[in-house]
Parts: structure tokens; C-alpha cells; sequence
């Protein structure tokens, strides 16, 4: 009988009957942090205007150029996600 009162009072007052396992309940609760995120960061100046060259981008494929005439190697920065 007090089992169907506990059952009755988590149905009620939104309890979960636990039974000492891990559920997930308490991350999935949680609010989603994705989108604000996402809006901390400014939009990308390329994306606003495509005619705009990044001074940064352009040193590099002019090093990376340099490089390839010269017969050098080229290593790939590790972490640079640069498409």
C-alpha cells in the first residue's frame, strides 16, 4: 500500500522514483547551452562580405606557396581546422 502512495506523491509533485540507480534525469533536465553558444560568437567578416581577404589567410597561402616552389615540406598545423 505505501508504494502506491509513493508512486502517487512522485506522479504529483514531479518526483522520480530513483531506486538508487543512475538514470540521466539530472543532465537531461538540464537547459540546452547550444544556441548560446553559438550567439556568443560574432558571425565570421567572410560570411558578411564575401569580397573581404583575410590579411592572415592571404600571408599563409603565400608562405604555403613559397614553400611548395622551394620543394619544401608542408606540415599541417595540428588543431587548425581551416577548410
Amino acid at each position: 500500500m505505501s508504494s502506491s502512495v509513493v508512486q502517487a506523491a512522485a506522479r504529483i509533485f514531479g518526483n522520480v522514483i530513483g531506486n538508487g540507480l543512475q538514470s540521466g534525469r539530472k543532465v537531461l533536465s538540464q537547459k540546452l547551452t547550444g544556441q548560446k553558444i553559438v550567439d556568443w560568437y560574432p558571425t565570421p567578416v567572410q560570411k558578411l562580405d564575401p569580397c573581404f581577404e583575410d590579411p592572415a589567410e592571404k600571408r599563409r597561402v603565400l608562405k604555403l606557396e613559397r614553400s611548395k616552389r622551394r620543394d619544401k615540406q608542408v606540415v599541417a598545423r595540428i588543431g587548425c581546422n581551416r577548410i
